[in-house]
């Protein structure tokens, strides 16, 4: 009877071990039962092997690494939220002023670059100058040594001023290209008066010209350097005939806007515009010039395009900019565009600016601008002379 009791006993205590063990396991979802598991497990980066308070470990086959071992091995915050029972990772102090210490070398990359390319394009411009100068002494020497002093008998005294007038247009055919680096530039010249005063009237046409509009917009230094060597060519051609004494003087006009005109006395130039529009107009082209297809250069998008303008006195210039990004494959607006590369790119356009004014009576003006959005310029930026406003 005795080992009947003691077998029930041990029965029923076998039984409430399986019952409760399993409400245990199974009444606990996030409790896994570990079928195979192996510690010792190192990890091991570039070498060097990370330790931590919590070991890594093997289960069915899967490593489990403790994740604050790898976060803090690349600088990384690591904290547990326990009401959304979530693991939280941010960058460290020393990491976020890392990312913004190669931030600020990648915008002066960015400038240097910039530079680079400016000083690249004035020494193309440099050269440029030279050679219009040597080109303009060749031409002239050219000119010069077609003097000839023939006897009086050999005088052309038949020469007209309709013959004169047809060597020097042919002669100045391709004065565009050759004295403003223009092919799209027309150039005729008109010639009359008499034996006493020979009378030049040069038009310009700039319906198919490429880089100029009208004549205001062409450096005053150029047109004197055209204006000196038809004053040559004509004493050149006139020599040996009825006119080779005679006074020379004339003017120069826009075809398309008479009230641009350069007039000559015989011995000075009289411009019917202010030298300073001179300046604006130059300083405006080669901003274009400058700035043209680099999107890349400033934005990593060759897409963007810019349309440029300047306008003011010499105690104050103004640029006003339009930025294009109907092409461009990275950005939709300006507001997209970091505003540290927005603010590269207009110290640059200053720089610019005061580079090309230098020598001039502009050369302590203040500079303002701003840069819009060309299709929504509610985007915009604005520069006061010493700080940017962002409207966004």
């Amino acid at each position: 009877m005795k080992n009947y009791k003691r077998g029930l006993l041990v029965a029923l205590a076998s039984i409430l071990i399986v019952v409760f063990g399993a409400v245990s396991v199974y009444g606990a979802p996030n409790i896994s039962t570990v079928v195979q598991a192996y510690k010792g497990v190192k990890i091991v980066y570039n070498g060097t092997t990370l330790t931590s308070e919590a070991e890594p470990f093997i289960i069915n086959n899967t490593t489990y690494v403790p994740i604050r071992m790898l976060m803090n091995q690349f600088g990384k915050d690591i904290s547990w939220d326990a009401q959304n029972q979530q693991v939280i990772i941010k960058n460290s102090a020393d990491e976020i002023n890392k990312d913004k210490q190669i931030e600020d070398l990648k915008n002066q990359v960015t400038a240097l670059n910039a530079k680079i390319k400016g000083l690249e394009t004035a020494l193309g411009n440099a050269d440029t100058t030279i050679r219009t100068i040597d080109e303009a002494l060749n031409k002239y020497q050219k000119t010069s040594s077609t003097v000839t002093v023939p006897p009086n008998s050999d005088i052309k005294s038949n020469t007209t001023l309709g013959d004169l007038q047809t060597n020097l247009n042919k002669f100045f055919k391709d004065a565009g290209y050759e004295y403003f680096n223009d092919d799209g530039i027309a150039f005729y010249i008109n010639l009359g008066g008499n034996p006493v005063d020979l009378v030049y009237e040069i038009s310009l046409d700039f319906d198919n010209a490429y880089d100029y509009d009208r004549l205001n917009q062409v450096n005053q230094t150029k047109i004197k350097s055209l204006l000196n060597i038809v004053n040559a060519k004509i004493k050149s051609e006139a020599y040996g005939t009825d006119y080779q004494d005679a006074k020379i003087t004339g003017k120069l006009i826009d075809q398309d806007n008479s009230s641009y005109y350069v007039r000559y006395n015989g011995s000075t130039y009289t411009f019917s515009w202010d030298e300073s529009d001179d300046v604006i107009s130059e300083t405006t082209r080669y901003l274009k010039n400058y700035f043209k297809d680099k999107g890349d250069v400033y934005f990593s998008d060759r897409n963007i395009k810019f349309d440029i303008s300047l306008s003011g006195d010499k105690n104050k210039l103004s640029y006003k900019i339009y930025i294009n990004f109907d092409n461009s494959k990275n950005y939709d607006d300006l507001s997209e565009i970091s505003k540290s590369y927005v603010r590269n790119y207009l110290n640059q356009v200053k720089s610019v600016i005061s580079s090309q004014t230098s020598n001039t009576n502009f050369k302590n003006a203040e500079i303002t601008g701003y840069l819009y959005d060309d299709y929504d310029s509610s985007y915009y930026v604005k520069y006061n002379g010493s700080s940017y406003t962002f409207s966004y």
